[in-house]
């Protein structure tokens, strides 16, 4: 229970609330951790991603509000994201508390290995989802290259 701004320790069930309560939806809660993304430079030739992902797990969905935050200044309040969902992420996606945000599968032409993540606007941003158990040499070198940084 919130009490001026402090939560009580005494009763269990309390223990486990936040402090911030929040809707679900976008703006989503701060990431505890960093999200292991690059962006392409705004204004930077066009390319065939707009940034690169290196998950630290299999179950992506674990990850997706972090990752939406983090794309937010580009492109905005995020309404659907479409990626070959591994089956693990789709069990855990059905578990998750509803945000607002559509997950599908790929679409018509998608790379098995690019996310696209749709904005309300209709905009799209297209990341390489590099596996989570690349080394990391080999994981920032394919971030960078996927955005065209010149040196790899």
């Amino acid at each position: 229970m919130m009490r001026d701004g402090v939560r009580s320790v005494g009763n269990h069930f309390d223990m486990g609330s936040r402090l911030h309560e929040t809707d679900g939806l976008q703006p989503f809660e701060p990431a505890t951790r960093t999200s292991r993304i690059l962006l392409r430079a705004r204004g930077a030739p066009a390319g065939l991603v707009d940034g690169a992902w290196w998950p630290r797990t299999t179950n992506l969905t674990l990850e997706l509000h972090d990752v939406i935050s983090a794309v937010a200044t580009h492109l905005g309040r995020t309404a659907r994201v479409a990626f070959a969902w591994n089956p693990r992420s789709v069990t855990q996606r059905g578990l998750d508390r509803h945000d607002g945000v559509l997950v599908c599968g790929p679409v018509d032409g998608q790379p098995q290995n690019v996310m696209y993540l749709f904005g309300t606007d209709g905009s799209r941003l297209a990341l390489l989802v590099v596996p989570p158990d690349t080394e990391a040499d080999g994981a920032y070198a394919a971030m960078r290259l996927a955005v065209g940084a010149s040196e790899v």
